[in-house]
């Protein structure tokens, strides 16, 4: 059965075997009733922050977004870590701080974990995940 987390910490490492149009999600706190925080890293480097709110209407909204030179682009493995801690919100690639900021606006408190993939561009998409682990921060 799924399980709800409250504080939660999801890394991931992920093989993209594909064209370099690929992006990495990593979800928290998901709710049907309420929505859910999403961190998206593009394999070129983008990443964004989103909150999908249900609440007022089912639309994502962006939190937070930045580039990082820690990516590993084209075909290559990249490890992903999303924590969601009270408040605070914090995405890292390959180990390196993306960013860490307070979201006190939507204020979800806890939900579902999820991972994803998708591209705007190129199909198939082609992303293995190597493993995921859920922990608390």
């Amino acid at each position: 059965d799924p399980f709800s987390y409250q504080n939660v910490r999801i890394d991931a490492r992920a093989d993209n075997r594909g064209l370099n149009e690929n992006s990495v999600s990593l979800i928290c706190r998901y709710s049907k009733d309420e929505g859910w925080y999403e961190f998206n890293v593009g394999n070129d480097g983008l990443w964004q922050v989103f909150v999908y709110d249900i609440v007022t209407g089912g639309n994502y909204q962006l939190l937070n977004s930045g580039g990082s030179t820690a990516i590993r682009s084209g075909k290559a493995v990249n490890e992903y870590t999303a924590i969601c801690n009270g408040d605070t919100l914090s995405l890292f690639i390959n180990g390196v701080k993306a960013t860490s900021f307070t979201e006190k606006h939507y204020a979800l408190r806890e939900g579902l974990v999820g991972i994803g993939v998708s591209s705007y561009k190129v199909l198939p998409i082609i992303v293995g995940f190597e493993w995921v682990t859920i922990s608390e921060p």
